[in-house]
């Protein structure tokens, strides 16, 4: 690294060592000085949304912004927090789902699509009534009407 980091915490200092890694990646044609600069920055800011203190929330931060950088499968982020494109505060701010790649967040979609359909399959599904004079909730489902309600073990009679 060019320039020399003295934040006064050592874990700062660490955490700007590794960004500054995870920018320059396997590029060599980087201006080194402008990485190392970026990488402070991205510290600065990630520090500062931690209200100004090195905690679990501040080191998973960095942890995940250090992970995001070094994945192979989305070198698009990287290149465009080293090019610019993404700034050091946008970055320092982004969540998991903002850092993942095109790929990814099409997985995501589709995982929360299919998670959506499964939990509403059952449409005909009416509220939970009980009968003043029968202390039992009947379930009624369709034109069906029940005194039991669904437990766990009913998986285990069904498999």
């Amino acid at each position: 690294m060019p320039v020399q980091v003295a934040t006064g915490d050592k874990i700062r200092d660490n955490v700007i060592k590794m960004l500054y890694q995870a920018l320059v990646g396997n590029s060599n044609g980087s201006d080194e000085s402008q990485l190392a600069e970026k990488s402070r920055l991205i510290e600065h800011f990630i520090y500062r949304d931690c209200n100004f203190q090195v905690n679990k929330h501040y080191k998973d931060t960095a942890r995940s912004k250090v992970w995001n950088l070094k994945d192979t499968k989305n070198p698009e982020l990287r290149l465009n927090v080293v090019n610019g494109t993404i700034g050091e505060e946008e970055f320092a701010r982004m969540d998991a789902e903002a850092m993942a790649s095109k790929e990814r967040k099409r997985q995501n979609v589709m995982l929360r699509k299919n998670s959506l359909r499964d939990s509403i399959a059952i449409m005909d599904l009416k509220p939970v009534t009980t009968d003043e004079s029968d202390p039992e909730p009947k379930i009624t489902v369709g034109d069906r009407t029940s005194n039991r309600l669904w437990s766990g073990s009913d998986i285990d009679a069904h498999v």
